[in-house]
């Protein structure tokens, strides 16, 4: 995964941007992601998977810079990362690429719809 180019889909202004740009700029990255972890050949891991499950959550409700902030998590370095990410109530469960894949559609779809 080359986390280098995924981060600089993020511009540094992401905050000046327009809402529908920085709706844009989230669906990218996630999706980006989303593929760069597949290309691996795995599923995500108990970092990853809730970082972006909870990121695509966040860019659904428009709270798109948490949702930003998520994505960026999600590809932290193995070797920085902290405790796995545990979402309230997700009892244990790692989401799939399959689901994330899925739920990244559903938001490109509305916020396509949204513009």
């Amino acid at each position: 995964m080359n986390r280098g180019v995924l981060r600089a889909v993020a511009p540094e202004d992401f905050l000046a941007l327009a809402n529908h740009r920085q709706q844009q700029v989230v669906v990218q990255l996630i999706g980006q992601i989303i593929e760069a972890i597949a290309d691996e050949g795995r599923e995500p891991d108990a970092w990853d998977g809730p970082h972006l499950a909870a990121a695509i959550g966040y860019a659904f409700v428009g709270w798109r810079s948490a949702a930003l902030t998520l994505a960026l998590r999600a590809i932290t370095e193995p070797e920085l990362r902290g405790a796995p990410f545990e979402a309230p109530g997700d009892g244990g469960q790692v989401a799939t690429l399959r689901t994330l894949r899925s739920a990244q559609e559903d938001l490109r779809q509305l916020s396509y719809r949204d513009r």
